[in-house]
C-alpha cells in the first residue's frame, strides 16, 4: 500500500465553533483545541469522529505495537483484531458506532475489517493482496483502498458486492471517506507523481485541491460535504484544512510545523494530529492544548 503519513504524532481534537462560511485563510481565533492522549501510549493518531462524539484511532504501545481504540466521554476502549500480528488501526466510525479499519498480518500486509458489538467482519475485495476499510456511512456502505497485482485501487462495498473505484488517469487511487448521501472522497496520484484530492458524486470527479499546495489529500467527508484535507507545501510539510462550500479554511496550531486533518463530523468537529517542531519522528511527545 502507499505510504501512511501518521507514524509518530501526538493527536488532538480540533473543535470548530466559528462560522464555517468564513473566508479561506489561516485562523487561530476560529478554532478551540483539545488534546486526545491514550494513557500509556507512545504515539496516538485520531482518524474519525461521529456525531455522538465517538472518536476512533490508533495508538502505539511502548513495544511499538499498533492498537485500535475508541474514545467516548473520556473513556478509552482498545480494539485488537484477533488475527493481528503487528497491530490494528481504526480509521472510521459511522453514526451507529460501527468502526472500520485494518489489521497487519505476519508479513505486515493490511486487511480490512468492520467492527460492531464485539464482532469483526472481514472487508477485503476479491484478489486483494492488502486492503484497508477507510470510511463507513449510516447505511453500512464502506469505502477503502486495496492493492492487487495491477496496482492500488479504491473500492466501495455495499454489503453484498465490491465495486472497484479508480479515478480516471490516476496511477493509484484511495477512496478515503463516504457520507450518508453517497458522496465519496478520493486521494489519488497523477502522472507526475503528485497527490490530488477529489469528490465523486457517482458521475463526476471534482478536484478540491488546496490552492498553491504541492499535494492535497482527502481523509473524510461529513453530510454537509465538508472535507478534512491534509495538504503539503513546497517543502513537503503537512498542514490541515477544512474544505467547506468551495473554500478552504486553514487549521493552524502553534508551535507545530506539521498538522494533519483526518476526520470531521456533522457538527464541524475536526480530528487530526500534529507534530511539534522540536520533536524527532519516533520521540515521545507530551500533551498540547490551546
Amino acid at each position: 500500500m502507499k505510504r501512511w503519513k501518521s507514524l509518530s504524532y501526538l493527536l488532538l481534537m480540533l473543535t470548530v465553533f466559528a462560522s464555517l462560511t468564513a473566508a479561506s485563510g489561516a485562523s487561530k481565533s476560529g478554532f478551540k483545541y483539545k488534546t486526545i492522549d491514550v494513557p500509556g501510549a507512545v504515539l496516538v493518531t485520531v482518524y474519525g469522529i461521529n456525531d455522538l462524539g465517538i472518536v476512533v484511532g490508533t495508538y502505539v504501545d511502548p513495544n511499538f505495537i499498533y492498537h485500535g481504540f475508541t474514545m467516548f466521554k473520556g473513556q478509552y476502549s482498545t480494539i485488537d483484531h484477533p488475527n493481528a500480528v503487528y497491530g490494528t488501526r481504526c480509521t472510521g466510525v459511522n453514526q451507529l458506532g460501527t468502526v472500520v479499519g485494518a489489521y497487519y498480518d505476519a508479513d505486515f500486509l493490511d486487511h480490512g475489517f468492520a467492527y460492531q458489538h464485539g464482532k469483526f467482519t472481514d472487508i477485503n475485495p476479491p484478489d486483494a493482496v492488502s486492503a484497508t476499510a477507510a470510511g463507513i456511512n449510516i447505511w453500512g456502505r464502506i469505502v477503502g483502498m486495496y492493492g492487487d497485482s495491477t496496482g492500488v485501487h479504491g473500492f466501495l462495498f455495499d454489503g453484498a458486492q465490491y465495486t472497484k473505484l479508480d479515478v480516471p488517469d490516476a496511477t493509484w487511487t484511495w477512496a478515503t471517506g463516504i457520507n450518508d448521501w453517497g458522496l465519496i472522497t478520493f486521494t489519488w496520484g497523477d502522472a507526475n507523481g503528485n497527490d490530488q484530492a477529489s469528490i465523486f458524486d457517482g458521475k463526476t470527479y471534482r478536484l478540491i485541491n488546496v490552492p498553491g499546495a504541492f499535494w492535497s489529500d482527502t481523509w473524510a467527508i461529513n453530510n454537509w460535504g465538508d472535507v478534512a484535507i491534509t495538504w503539503f507545501d513546497e517543502n513537503i510539510i503537512q498542514h490541515a484544512a477544512l474544505y467547506h462550500a468551495g473554500k478552504h479554511r486553514m487549521i493552524v496550531i502553534p508551535p507545530d510545523i506539521r498538522t494533519w486533518a483526518l476526520g470531521v463530523n456533522d457538527f464541524g468537529i475536526v480530528v487530526g494530529s500534529y507534530k511539534p517542531a522540536d520533536r524527532r519522528p519516533l520521540g515521545y511527545e507530551g500533551s498540547f492544548a490551546w
